[in-house]
């Protein structure tokens, strides 16, 4: 068995654990990252030697960077940025890439579909239409654009599964 089915099937298991735990306990532990972190850098090492170290390297960067962001102004927590730059480790920079758009779009649906079951779509479409670029970069105006007098703590979603959609649109890209 070569690097990319190892890897393959180590990424799925570590999106299917961090699935179910985010679902549960709306947590993605380190004592599930940590453990895929290790084994991930060890068999990038050992089965594409220097390269595959590079490519780790460059992936779990890459991973982090993308979320840091969102996580910075309170929009996702610090699990969902691990669980992405772990996913980077086990499949390189290119495949985060990937998995982050297509997790962003699943995600951008899964929060249209919250907003309209809790019947919020009208009214939030109508705030982020105003402050929608200013909102990617400043948590007062997230606050801002939420609900008045009431009910005013953002829907939360369980980005994991946003991140799973992701992951397997990269899948079928590459």
């Amino acid at each position: 068995m070569g690097l990319l089915p190892v890897l393959d099937v180590l990424t799925a298991a570590l999106v299917l654990g961090s699935v179910v735990t985010d679902l549960r306990w709306q947590k993605i532990p380190n004592v599930l990252l940590a453990p895929v972190f290790v084994a991930g850098m060890g068999l990038q090492g050992f089965l594409n030697g220097g390269t595959g170290l590079i490519q780790a390297a460059a992936g779990c960067a890459l991973g982090l960077a993308l979320l840091i962001i969102p996580f910075a102004v309170g929009g996702i927590g610090a699990g969902d940025v691990k669980l992405l730059a772990v996913i980077g480790l086990c499949q390189g920079p290119e495949f985060v890439f990937h998995t982050f758009l297509a997790g962003a779009a699943a995600g951008g649906v899964m929060a249209l579909g919250v907003l309209y079951r809790q019947r919020r779509l009208a009214a939030a479409l109508g705030r982020i239409k105003s402050h929608f670029w200013l909102a990617l970069v400043n948590r007062s105006v997230v606050e801002a654009m939420q609900q008045p007098g009431g009910g005013n703590e953002l829907p939360r979603l369980p980005y994991a599964v946003a991140i799973a959609f992701g992951v397997a649109g990269a899948f079928l890209v590459r």
